[in-house]
């Protein structure tokens, strides 16, 4: 039976200066959520304007070069993307354990991920040499298949890169050193630019053009700098505690709670990757257009990711320390903060598209262009719609995850990825094949299947059972 005593109470935004104030200067209030949002709100967006002028270089270079990037930049993420969800865990443990006043833990447990990360990153190697067999098997052309099997060699190759920084980068999110993760994503982001165009366009006379695999080559070397300045500053914040030994306790209780948050990530993640692959499938403008709309999407996705970080480590702290009350109040600052932002975007998607999208074509051939930027542009109206639901679902989904309620999360979005987004799509392409309104009913798909995830996400955090949640108590009930 459901105890109503732990149900929470809508909480709309306060409208009067007093209260807004109150708000704003109380624990789990606005101020502390955006002290350790904004670091990683910008951390994103270093990322959203990496990302955005790297497909603005392939653009440049080719839609080929472009659709080969993203389409084999997503499967690669959908083979790293459970071990980097369950490595980044160690932000909830982290956050909790500080909470709880546990500071060895906090740090063995972050030792431990670096550990498992070093030996997934050799295990996953043999992966990189499938690449092309998957391509090959939904249909898309020789030339598209052979950039993108190059480009997710590149990735795949690099895993251990990504998956020893999502554990490192843990550490400073749950003790709320955000700023540290700016820095790191700066330095990347900047790294990244030069030795993207470089690397993509070569030096005539010096350096081979790359296309692709120089923008693969690129994002690994500057994920593995950023990575390096991490590790340092890790072992300088942690120098008193020298343990480096294997704890299988630890790690146990890493993928216990980790496997969860991995998992649904995963089959999410093979949801949009299948997606992408069959809007590649219907041809280099749909996915030009598509590539581009979901660029944009980040606009609003990438800022909401920071308050999602934000709202898990301030709701493990609390639930850590026993303060149930200051973890709802958590919740409702960074959902109001994250409401807010993500309507703003959808406010420029629907008014100044063109202007949003100019960039892409501003050195591509006009006949190639503005078909792909009319498609793009009725696309982001989608876009519009769905991020404003996006942003309830990011942020109720890291308040659950910062609880330790992972299971629920999963099921949840395994279900919505599999029953509402993956097999719906896969049935409109067998349906219709290449017909000019497949485009239209996929992306139709799209927004009901997010709409439906963020209203059960909500629905879930109300209940307030999260509230009893604890990933640090003294024996796991497995």
């Amino acid at each position: 039976m459901q105890d109503n005593s732990l149900r929470l109470k809508i909480q709309f935004p306060p409208f009067s200066r007093i209260k807004f104030i109150t708000r704003w200067n109380e624990l789990g209030g606005y101020k502390e959520a955006m002290r350790l949002a904004w670091p990683l709100v910008l951390s994103s967006s270093s990322t959203l304007i990496l990302q955005l002028i790297d497909r603005i270089f392939l653009s440049w270079h080719s839609h080929l070069a472009l659709s080969a990037a993203a389409i084999a930049g997503i499967l690669s993420w959908s083979v790293q993307v459970l071990f980097i969800a369950i490595l980044g865990y160690t932000a909830v443990f982290v956050a909790q354990y500080s909470g709880a006043g546990k500071d060895k833990d906090a740090v063995s447990i972050v030792k431990q991920a670096i550990n498992v990360a070093v030996l997934l990153g050799i295990l996953i190697t043999p992966i990189s040499m499938i690449g092309k067999s998957v391509f090959t098997a939904v249909g898309h052309s020789p030339d598209l298949i052979h950039y993108e099997a190059i480009v997710f060699r590149i990735f795949v190759l690099g895993s251990m890169i990504p998956f020893i920084q999502s554990a490192i980068s843990g550490y400073f999110i749950g003790y709320g050193k955000t700023n540290i993760i700016l820095v790191g994503s700066i330095l990347a982001t900047g790294l990244n630019i030069v030795l993207g165009y470089i690397l993509i366009f070569g030096i005539k006379g010096f350096i081979p053009e790359y296309g692709a695999a120089g923008a693969a080559v690129a994002t690994i070397i500057s994920q593995g700098i950023a990575t390096i300045f991490y590790f340092i500053l890790f072992l300088k914040d942690t120098s008193q505690y020298n343990s480096w030994g294997i704890s299988f306790d630890y790690i146990k209780r890493l993928f216990y709670y980790g496997a969860p948050n991995g998992l649904y990530m995963f089959v999410e993640s093979i949801g949009w990757t299948l997606t992408q692959m069959i809007i590649g499938y219907l041809g280099i403008l749909y996915s030009a257009a598509s590539t581009w709309a979901f660029q944009l999407n980040s606009i609003a996705w990438m800022p909401i990711m920071g308050f999602s970080m934000a709202v898990s480590t301030m709701v493990g702290k609390y639930i850590g320390s026993k303060k149930p009350e200051l973890a709802v109040r958590a919740f409702w600052s960074n959902l109001h903060i994250g409401l807010a932002l993500t309507f703003a975007a959808g406010l420029l998607f629907i008014l100044i598209p063109h202007v949003l999208l100019a960039p892409f074509g501003s050195n591509s051939k006009p006949e190639e262009f503005l078909p792909a930027r009319d498609l793009a542009t009725i696309l982001l109206r989608f876009v519009a719609v769905y991020c404003f639901v996006d942003s309830l679902y990011v942020i109720c989904a890291s308040t659950l995850r910062g609880a330790g309620d992972v299971k629920f999360v999963m099921i949840i979005s395994m279900f919505c990825s599999i029953f509402l987004l993956t097999i719906p799509v896969c049935i409109v392409w067998k349906l219709f094949g290449k017909n000019d309104e497949v485009i239209y009913y996929i992306w139709i798909i799209i927004s009901a299947m997010v709409l439906i995830q963020g209203i059960l996400m909500f629905l879930r955090v109300i209940t307030g059972k999260w509230k009893k949640k604890s990933v640090i108590e003294e024996e796991m009930n497995m």
